[in-house]
């Protein structure tokens, strides 16, 4: 039975960016500043090399995909760090999987798992995985569960039911379990604020009913404007309402800013 290592792991959710470049600057830059922390495991998001958006059929090319890959390789041997993160892999000329590796302290890709309980709308473009292979990565069993197979369970144990996994990563939203039911947005009586989602993806975007709020405002003679990173918001001439969304802005400039300078938080196992 092989040893197992400590890891002392460190939790990562950088901005996404659109391109597969830009966003593999900043897994780079995280993995030399999570090494420098302590930590022998990085841990990115689903699609994490190539963005999570829109523009996911762009970027999940072979020539891009592999490049980049090569360059988290080479950070990962170069700071002495292993990683995990998502990434399209390909089975054919003309089959793209979502998928998520692990790769070592060496630079090796130890472990791949490719996402078997796609959503609709990841049907279509990728191709579903057909199986849930178990590798050894410091001296433990490990496999994957991408976002929503968490709940596929019977389907899970059986395709683990022949290898025991001792360590899963588990890749997903951040916050509400799967099948919250959101509530709509809520107005802020005191400010006359209004929050909206806007559409997946990064910066810039458009938010889905900032036309029809803009269009209410003028109507009402009030003030609009639209944010860039799905936030939509309006008030009714309140200095309060204007200084409320001042701070808004600061902090998810700053929040920016911390994600990029560091990982998120450090846990050990």
């Amino acid at each position: 039975m092989l040893e197992q290592e400590r890891l002392r792991i460190a939790i990562v959710q950088p901005p996404m960016a659109w391109t597969t470049a830009e966003n593999v600057e900043r897994i780079v830059a995280v993995l030399g500043a999570a090494a420098a922390q302590g930590a022998t495991l990085c841990v990115f998001p689903e699609l994490a090399l190539t963005g999570f958006h829109r523009r996911i059929r762009d970027q999940a090319t072979p020539a891009l995909v592999s490049g980049a890959i090569e360059q988290v390789r080479a950070a990962c041997r170069e700071h002495g760090v292993a990683c995990a993160l998502g990434a399209p892999t390909f089975a054919g000329d003309a089959s793209v999987r979502n998928s998520y590796l692990v790769i070592d302290s060496a630079g090796q890709v130890v472990s791949t798992v490719s996402k078997n309980g796609l959503t609709p709308a990841e049907l279509t473009f990728f191709e579903a995985g057909t199986d849930r292979s178990v590798h050894q990565f410091a001296g433990r069993a490990c496999t994957t569960v991408l976002c929503r197979e968490i709940d596929d369970l019977e389907s899970i144990a059986l395709q683990l039911r022949e290898a025991r996994a001792e360590l899963i990563f588990w890749p997903s939203i951040v916050g509400s379990p799967p099948g919250t039911i959101h509530p709509t947005p809520r107005r802020h009586r005191r400010s006359g604020l209004l929050e909206a989602n806007g559409d997946a993806g990064p910066p810039p975007c458009r938010v889905r009913g900032a036309k029809q709020l803009a269009e209410r405002a003028q109507h009402a003679g009030a003030h609009a404007s639209r944010r860039k990173q799905g936030l939509c918001a309006r008030w009714r001439g309140s200095d309060h309402a204007a200084a409320r969304l001042r701070r808004l802005r600061r902090l998810r400039a700053r929040r920016t800013e911390l994600s990029l300078d560091r990982p998120r938080g450090l846990t050990t196992l």
